[in-house]
């Protein structure tokens, strides 16, 4: 509960950062992107999390099955993230627009930076896990403060360089600190190592974010042309990968089935 504590307070010392720097205009385009972000991930990783965890606790003992079992989640993760990522990065003006105003366009920019975040996001969410299950709590709590100070210090230092972009650029900076420490902690305590699939699937995924992004920075046109059709090729592997993984369980195994159904239909597979 009180690691929980440390996103609410890092935001609200961000909230009081942008405020006092930039206005209450520029707050409100930090507060429109941090709540997209917060809410199409947020789905994903739930939906997985309600089933993943109660496993995780039960393996945790078992080096082995808890580092198969995390390695199958990350993947099962970037897998069903990417599209969406992808979309919304190569979308972004258009998704703030269409839930707020044209108004926002700023938020555009704070946006595209939170989705590359949330590509670090998503491959760290199975090993912090991993530190929760093993019963760490206090160690819990040192690593969430020490990823909110992270966001904190960044946008402070750089607001004044970079506008109110530094709040994105701050997030990434947040999840690459985390992910580093989180790894590091569940290989020392499970001897946990990134499967090659994995290595192979966040490599890519972050390849085609940044091209999106940099495409998207330079016209939004180009960002959508470039990303709605690598969305679309990363959907279909998703659907491939996911529907020959045959060890899952609860949310992601209602995916597999849907996957395997959805490819016999399609005359990919036969029955």
């Amino acid at each position: 509960m009180v690691a929980g504590l440390a996103g609410p307070v890092g935001q609200l010392a961000v909230r009081m950062i942008v405020q006092q720097e930039l206005g209450a205009e520029a707050l409100g385009n930090f507060q429109a992107a941090w709540m997209i972000s917060a809410m199409y991930i947020g789905f994903v990783l739930g939906a997985m999390g309600a089933d993943y965890y109660p496993r995780l606790t039960a393996a945790i003992r078992d080096s082995a099955a808890t580092n198969q079992l995390v390695n199958e989640q990350a993947e099962v993760a970037l897998l069903l993230a990417a599209p969406v990522l992808v979309t919304m990065l190569g979308l972004a003006p258009w998704v703030i627009e269409l839930l707020f105003s044209n108004q926002f366009k700023e938020a555009a920019e704070v946006f595209r930076w939170q989705v590359l975040a949330d590509v670090l996001k998503v491959a760290s969410w199975p090993l912090g896990i991993v530190i929760l299950a093993s019963g760490e709590g206090r160690l819990v709590m040192l690593i969430e403060f020490i990823a909110m100070l992270v966001l904190v210090g960044l946008t402070w230092v750089l607001l004044p360089f970079f506008d109110i972009e530094a709040t994105g650029i701050a997030s990434l900076g947040k999840y690459a600190v985390f992910l580093s420490m989180v790894y590091w902690l569940a290989r020392r305590r499970t001897g946990f190592k990134w499967q090659t699939r994995v290595y192979r699937q966040l490599a890519l995924l972050m390849v085609i974010t940044i091209m999106v992004f940099i495409s998207g920075v330079w016209s939004k046109w180009l960002g959508a042309g470039l990303g709605i059709p690598a969305a679309a090729l990363l959907g279909l592997y998703a659907l491939a990968r996911i529907g020959r993984m045959t060890t899952l369980s609860g949310f992601a195994d209602r995916m597999a089935g849907l996957s395997r159904r959805l490819m016999t239909k399609l005359g990919v597979w036969d029955e």
